[in-house]
């Protein structure tokens, strides 16, 4: 029996009936029979009901049937696969998140951890809240009003209390999604230092899985489309339609969790990231993503245009938003996003 099938008796609760490379189950959320078609090598699946025309995979469908968060559904379907599935990356078949073995295996190691409170990911010390502080008042002299921030709960380190080298620094912690535990944080001075980084990472703690913001990204979720930007500061620019990399690199952990949630993504990188976005684009499309746009906010990142005045920065993005065809690259390899 394949592993798909035994995925859909075990999680979907449902028989099968396999006709060639699909198999056909009762469809959950239109109720019509055996009109949910799942494809066995992608893993990609549709509802043929007239009024449903459901679209995703196998992570998704558990999302949606069991309402639980990515991280949980993803635990579900890895723990029905990890035994069973023997592709490899460089197969045409391992473009979809459930079939990526050297990656699921990766995953699930990292995510069991922290959902078992096995991996502890502390803040700094000296964290209060922000309101009143340095840090607000740092953020509002950039253009940033309580309203930009409000569901990001940032905090703020003072300067009696919080470790040297994070003193007076805005902390931008990340959550598991759906949870309250804290799967990483990264910090920003609250100020413009004249010597050393602006921002400040934990030790020891890798960040390849982590999307900053994924969350808060409710209207991304709504909408399909997600926005990469480089840091925090783009995020909150963007109000719950973009996700950072914290970073100019895009890690194959990252890239996975993006693919099994989103239809399309915007990649917006800071204007100096140069080509630095083209690794992030082919990174995207070698997992099969297809609708895949390069966009910039007049010019500037998203948060230095909040810092201009740009009132609706998402929808200056998204009508900037070009497709990430062969002459778009090309240009964005000579130019940066000329």
């Amino acid at each position: 029996m394949a592993a798909f099938d035994i995925f859909i008796e075990e999680t979907l609760h449902g028989n099968t009936n396999t006709r060639a490379n699909n198999v056909a189950v009762d469809c959950p959320f239109c109720g019509r029979k055996e009109k949910l078609w799942i494809h066995r090598q992608s893993g990609l699946c549709q509802c043929f009901g007239p009024d449903c025309n459901y679209r995703g995979n196998a992570v998704k469908i558990v999302m949606d049937t069991e309402q639980i968060p990515y991280d949980q559904a993803f635990l579900q379907v890895a723990q029905a696969f990890r035994n069973q599935v023997h592709y490899t990356l460089n197969n045409a078949e391992a473009k979809n998140i459930d079939f990526c073995e050297t990656i699921l295996r990766a995953l699930l190691k990292d995510q069991k951890e922290i959902l078992e409170e096995k991996h502890k990911v502390r803040p700094p010390k000296g964290i209060g809240p922000i309101k009143g502080t340095l840090g607000a008042r740092y953020l509002l002299s950039r253009g940033f009003n309580p309203a930009y921030y409000q569901r990001y709960k940032l905090r703020f380190c003072g300067k009696l209390h919080a470790e040297k080298r994070f003193a007076n620094h805005i902390v931008f912690p990340d959550y598991m999604p759906g949870t309250s535990k804290l799967r990483y944080w990264t910090t920003r001075a609250a100020y413009e230092p004249k010597y050393g980084p602006k921002s400040r990472n934990p030790e020891n703690i890798s960040r390849s899985g982590v999307l900053y913001g994924e969350s808060e990204a409710q209207h991304a979720q709504n909408s399909g489309t997600i926005i990469l930007v480089e840091g925090p500061m783009d995020v909150l620019a963007l109000r719950g339609h973009a996700v950072a990399l914290l970073g100019k690199v895009l890690h194959p952990e990252q890239a996975m969790r993006i693919i099994a949630q989103y239809r399309s993504v915007i990649v917006c990188l800071d204007r100096s990231a140069g080509k630095d976005v083209l690794p992030v684009v082919e990174q995207l499309r070698s997992f099969g993503l297809r609708r895949c746009y390069i966009s910039h906010a007049n010019e500037d990142d998203p948060a230095e245009a909040v810092r201009k005045g740009v009132d609706d920065v998402w929808g200056t993005v998204k009508a900037n938003a070009r497709p990430a065809k062969t002459k778009t690259l090309m240009l964005a390899k000579m130019h940066g996003y000329a």
